[in-house]
């Protein structure tokens, strides 16, 4: 029923043709794999067509993949390898709502109730398309695809890297207008948060346009958190491990205390050291760090390093200006939680 269901759908939206239906469908019958993954296989569909016209057919929003890029280490283990593959689903969100679960069956009740049993949270349902749900049980839990799927993980993976290249690319130098645009798009995106995940992401993206990779920490008993971070799997593995104490004279432990941006070269030190070698990036030489607090406390630290010193430098005032529409994003978010909630 659902791939004919889905069929009909593709066919009245004018993706794809009768012809290109019946060689997917035959393909579908020999080869295995939901309609949809062979029309995209055959090069018939976009993956963005398929889970625009999934969601429509079950009336969810689809995942956005840009979401799916950088999920916190916090919220995969939220399910174990075991359960993500049987109920094929990526927790990759979480705000006062629940927690957003991308799905490939987000109508399933059985699947939803289950979730919401294990999460002990209500259950937020978004579609994903087969192939991309195989990629990111690859890429968050290690569980590899049979082989027939194996060549959509590495298109995904491949899609990914591109992203992260080109962001990297258009990292060094900014014409005025550029800056003006990032500048606008970030309080954009932090007017409109409604959870700490959209608050990280907001702040990561903004900092990928300006530093070669970045970490963000949650502040909490002393502490600074790993929390989420730009980079591969590994990188945000390790971020998400790492804990630093913010009581030596490290230089997250000085931004949090004065609650100062600092933007300059990598000072030398074993914790700065540290900070380095979880990011990957040795040959390093600048670096920035900015405190985001609330009621005169610092909450969150973002952190990022690059290569060159003086285009750094040239962005303190942008810098600046992010930490203090960070902290005024999260005062606001607070109290627009606690209107809803009166």
């Amino acid at each position: 029923m659902q791939a004919v269901r889905l069929g009909q759908a593709l066919l009245l939206r004018g993706l794809v043709t009768l012809d290109q239906l019946e060689a997917a469908t035959i393909r579908q019958v020999t080869a295995g794999g939901r309609l949809g993954t062979n029309l995209v296989e055959l090069g018939f569909l976009t993956d963005r067509d398929l889970r625009e016209t999934l969601a429509a057919m079950h009336a969810v929003r689809a995942a956005d993949p840009a979401e799916l890029r950088a999920i916190p280490a916090e919220l995969t283990r939220l399910l174990t390898p075991a359960l993500a593959e049987r109920y094929r689903a990526i927790p990759f969100r979480r705000d006062r709502h629940g927690i957003h679960v991308a799905l490939t069956d987000p109508a399933n009740l059985r699947i939803l109730d289950d979730l919401r049993a294990r999460l002990g949270r209500e259950v937020r349902p978004y579609v994903i398309s087969e192939g991309r749900m195989l990629y990111c049980l690859k890429r968050y839990y290690r569980v590899e695809p049979y082989h027939r799927y194996a060549h959509l993980a590495t298109r995904f993976a491949a899609e990914d890297a591109q992203e992260a290249r080109q962001r990297g690319a258009h990292a060094p130098a900014f014409r005025e207008e550029d800056l003006g645009d990032a500048r606008r798009a970030l309080a954009q995106r932090l007017a409109h948060v409604t959870s700490r995940e959209d608050l990280g992401r907001a702040l990561l993206r903004y900092a990928g346009g300006i530093v070669d990779r970045a970490a963000l920490f949650g502040v909490q008993g002393g502490q600074a958190i790993g929390w989420m971070a730009l980079g591969d799997r590994e990188v945000r593995e390790r971020v998400g491990q790492l804990v630093l104490p913010l009581t030596g004279n490290g230089l997250l432990a000085g931004v949090s205390r004065d609650q100062v941006v600092y933007v300059g070269e990598l000072p030398d030190g074993p914790e700065n050291e540290v900070l380095r070698k979880t990011l990957g990036t040795p040959s390093a030489r600048a670096a920035c760090a900015l405190p985001i607090t609330y009621e005169n406390r610092t909450v969150l630290l973002l952190y990022g390093e690059g290569a060159r010193p003086a285009a750094l430098a040239a962005r303190r005032a942008d810098l600046t200006r992010a930490a203090i529409q960070a902290s005024l994003a999260l005062q606001l978010m607070v109290l627009r939680n606690r209107l809803l909630d009166m």
